[in-house]
């Protein structure tokens, strides 16, 4: 299980899952690229995401609607051109934080998935700017 292995040792290496937890609940891991393994800059393994914005609300959703979320965000506010088009790029030049690991070091997985959620409830995601969420799709 993802909670018994340390996060960035290509799933190699166990851990106390009260590491897992601890470092969870203390937003160890929060400044980190959660675009890594995207392609180009976005995806290098020490970039952070950089907003035009100085706030970058954490967007919750599933890939579709954060998709079509962040095109409407770009079309009728502020796209920063800054990365290519792509579903990170995309909502990065709208001034959102979503998680998007494509990467080996670090894999997605659901682990990783509830890390970057509780650091968008902290406000510790990088150039997050505050405690904002916000939800691609309204839940019911």
């Amino acid at each position: 299980t993802c909670f018994a292995r340390a996060r960035d040792q290509f799933g190699r290496v166990a851990q106390e899952p009260q590491r897992f937890v601890a470092d969870v609940a203390e937003g160890t891991n929060c400044d980190f690229n959660w675009y890594e393994g995207n392609d180009g800059e976005l995806g290098g393994k020490d970039h952070r995401a950089k907003f035009s914005n100085k706030l970058a609300p954490a967007l919750f959703g599933f890939d579709e609607s954060i998709d079509g979320f962040c095109a409407w965000e770009r079309e009728h506010y502020q796209d920063s051109f800054k990365y290519p088009f792509s579903h990170a790029g995309g909502c990065v030049n709208a001034n959102h934080n979503i998680l998007s690991l494509y990467g080996e070091r670090v894999p997605y997985n659901l682990c990783r998935n509830l890390e970057w959620m509780v650091c968008a409830t902290q406000g510790k995601l990088p150039g997050q700017g505050g405690k904002t969420l916000r939800f691609a799709h309204v839940p019911p």
